[in-house]
């Protein structure tokens, strides 16, 4: 039992706070250098852009001075009415705030700075800004002000055609997604970003294959030779460098070293960096130096030794009030104590994390670390106080809306009732953890699958890219080597004997490289057939996919049915079957995905018709008492515009067949399908109409999920026909929904 994700939340804390460590090579000779141009004659505006920089260099070590000199830039920019660097300044007062854990801080310097950049007119500096008010909602689990502001900055780098940020922005709102748990828009994001990114990796990979400035890498034939690299300027910096560029080339060198799994050489190289942080009184460099140590401690099984480094760590973060690290510390002193099994040590540990992320205002951690907590004291035997602490983190995670923890904290409730007795309030989170975990297990599939193919795309699409230039080569060979024989064929008879010779070998040269190319055209045959035959097994997964979405939808309908029978007042049975039929409904597309195999685009006229004749069977109307007819154009859309259609038309349906039907000798039903300004949806039969005057507000359910799918879609819902006139059912769809 453990809090996981600390390395996660670190992560994010280290990127998106710009530390020092990974962005100079010399923090203290840029810093001195910096401060000694304020005392030279420079300009009002590049002093005041001096002062901002120094803050922004110190925001990730030392929040006192950072905050001082961002002021003073601040107080300098106003007196010269220059905007920039007040918006400067004060962006970089919430920069230093997140970094330490101050978010009200941060949040509200950054809305001062945004406004000073949007009234100044400063746009290029927008789309950053507001991610990074974005991502530090999204650190205090505000999801929707995250999403709002990840939002103006995705609009903002799509206008100005940023492919690299859109990219990077599109991968923070992923992010934010994935914490909701609502995967399937994580996913959306998350693709995309990775669309756009893929033109990069190619040129990123090969400019690390110049080990010159290459970033730590997922594959170790990168890695070995970057760190080489590092290791020779160890050397080198070692006899005549400074001390501060030697600790950070060690550390980048331990990184790597911990990257490959080698934790005793990481050990030695963190080592070396600490011992000249403690030189330079560097405290927070020293610290992240020890927690690091500690880390390869743990990778080394050594939780003794692990848990003193961590403590060393603690009071420093502790002495310099960085409260985001110091919880993270505080999580890994709790795990390494369970580990030795000092369970009482964990449980403190955990409650001071409890109190640590609830003051910085950690909402999805704090859920997560109660879960946690609650499942140590369950183990315990505590179980009542289990059980507080797991029904308050699953109340947080309601609260912020995080499904993800929703399902953890449901399944922690779960072993809690159970271990007390409550066996039905026990089976009622059981069934709300299982419903989200086998929903977040279909989303997840279609992620892993579309990643899989973007990957595999262009693996193979560089593959014959490089086979196609191998064949040119030697095609270019070949035409070169004819150009020789023509050129020695005209050399005239006296060299006829040397000719011959020379076109002997020639030719036999010619056969060799045509032999080649032979091999080269087989092996992209064979290549073209592995694409072919990967393509056939993507459908057949697919399939297999819509197949258990499909199962499973059958599933949800026979439990309502069940409980439909159960149940005796009238109102809630109709509830019931309303939602027997739109699950069916949504059952059918996933039907008929599986049985025609059209994965990416369906025709919405045969998904409209197979909707409406599976109500009537469900209605059990007379096949003489009706009569229908269907008009379409051949119209394709993509999965989740298809459902939303289908489901509309479930509702239009099945309001036919309950109040139309029966006042009519034969009903006559009329659909029809059109593109018209987007797509156009009639339906229309010849029952009593509607009231005169009728309030959607207090009509059924059903009518008012018309309307509200119908905005989705960009779109509306018409209802026309009086009383005695039947009923117009008109929904339009806006063209970009259609494929």
């Amino acid at each position: 039992m453990k809090v996981t994700g600390v390395k996660f939340w670190l992560f994010l804390s280290l990127v998106f706070c710009h530390p020092v460590i990974t962005i100079s090579q010399n923090f203290r000779k840029s810093t001195d250098s910096l401060q000694s141009q304020l005392s030279g004659k420079i300009a009002d505006t590049a002093y005041v852009n001096t002062l901002n920089r120094i803050s922004n260099e110190l925001h990730g070590r030392n929040f006192t001075e950072a905050i001082y000199y961002a002021n003073l830039a601040i107080q300098k920019a106003e007196e010269i009415d220059y905007k920039y660097g007040v918006s400067k300044g004060y962006q970089n007062i919430a920069l230093t705030s997140w970094a330490n854990g101050r978010y009200d801080q941060s949040l509200e310097n950054h809305k001062k700075s945004i406004e000073m950049f949007r009234t100044g007119g400063m746009t290029n500096e927008l789309a950053e800004a507001y991610n990074k008010i974005g991502l530090v909602y999204f650190y205090i689990a505000e999801y929707d002000e995250a999403i709002g502001y990840l939002n103006r900055s995705i609009e903002d780098y799509r206008a100005r055609r940023d492919t690299a940020n859109l990219a990077r922005v599109l991968n923070n709102m992923g992010l934010v997604h994935d914490a909701k748990g609502d995967y399937a828009s994580s996913t959306r994001y998350i693709i995309e970003s990775l669309q756009l990114s893929q033109s990069f990796r190619q040129l990123r990979d090969q400019q690390n294959r110049t080990y010159g400035k290459g970033m730590i890498h997922e594959n170790e034939f990168i890695n070995r030779p970057i760190l080489e690299e590092r290791l020779e300027r160890i050397e080198r910096v070692s006899e005549s460098g400074s001390a501060e560029q030697l600790a950070n080339l060690c550390v980048e060198a331990a990184e790597i070293y911990f990257v490959l799994k080698e934790y005793n050489s990481a050990l030695s190289y963190y080592r070396r960096a600490a011992e000249i942080y403690a030189e330079l009184d560097e405290q927070v460099l020293l610290a992240h130096c020890l927690r690091d140590q500690a880390e390869c401690y743990a990778e080394l099984a050594d939780f003794g030794t692990a848990l003193e480094v961590f403590r060393q760590s603690e009071s420093i973060y502790l002495r310099e009030g960085n409260y985001i690290r110091l919880a993270a510390v505080v999580a890994q002193l709790g795990e390494t104590n369970y580990k030795l099994g000092n369970i009482e040590e964990s449980i403190l540990h955990y409650k001071r994390l409890i109190a640590l992320d609830d003051s910085v205002g950690h909402r999805a951690a704090l859920s997560k670390t109660k879960v946690a907590l609650a499942g140590i004291l369950l183990e315990q035997g505590k179980k009542q106080e289990a059980l507080s602490y797991a029904q308050s983190g699953y109340e947080i995670a309601r609260e912020i809306g995080s499904l993800t923890r929703v399902e953890t904290s449901a399944r922690q409730l779960y072993e809690c009732y159970k271990a007390i007795g409550l066996m039905g309030t026990a089976l009622s989170y059981l069934e709300e953890s299982t419903s989200l975990k086998q929903k977040f297990g279909d989303e997840l599939t279609h992620r892993e699958i579309a990643e899989l193919q973007i990957e595999y795309e262009s693996e193979e699409k560089q593959k014959a890219i490089d086979q196609l230039s191998e064949v040119s080569e030697l095609q270019s060979n070949v035409v070169a080597l004819q150009k020789q024989l023509l050129m020695l064929m005209g050399g005239g008879f006296a060299a006829f004997a040397v000719i011959l010779v020379v076109m002997r070998n020639r030719l036999i040269k010619i056969r060799e490289l045509k032999s080649g190319i032979e091999e080269k055209n087989a092996h992209i045959e064979e290549q073209n057939f592995k694409l072919e035959k990967r393509g056939r097994e993507r459908e057949l997964l697919i399939g297999e996919i819509h197949h258990r979405v499909k199962n499973n939808l059958q599933v949800v309908s026979s439990m309502l049915r069940l409980q439909q029978r159960k149940v005796q007042n009238v109102v809630a049975k109709e509830a019931l079957f309303a939602g027997q039929n739109r699950v069916q409904a949504m059952s059918l597309l996933h039907q008929r995905l599986y049985q025609h195999g059209s994965y990416g685009k369906i025709p919405i006229a045969d998904y409209v018709s197979d909707v409406c004749k599976h109500l009537a069977k469900v209605y059990n109307l007379d096949t003489q008492k009706m009569e229908s007819s269907f008009e379409a154009d051949n119209v394709n859309l993509d999965i989740d515009t298809a459902v939303t259609i289908g489901l509309m038309a479930n509702e239009v349906y099945s309001n036919i067949f309950k109040h139309a039907y029966p006042f009519v000798e034969v009903l006559r039903l009329h659909s029809e399908i059109k593109r018209e300004n987007g797509l156009t949806i009639r339906i229309t039969d010849n029952g009593p109409g509607l009231p005169e005057k009728i309030d959607f507000n207090e009509t059924g359910f059903g009518l008012r999920l018309v309307e509200m799918l119908a905005t989705e879609l960009g779109g509306e819902a018409t209802f026309a026909g009086g009383k005695s006139e039947g009923l117009t059912v008109t929904i339009s769809v806006a063209e970009a929904y259609i494929v």
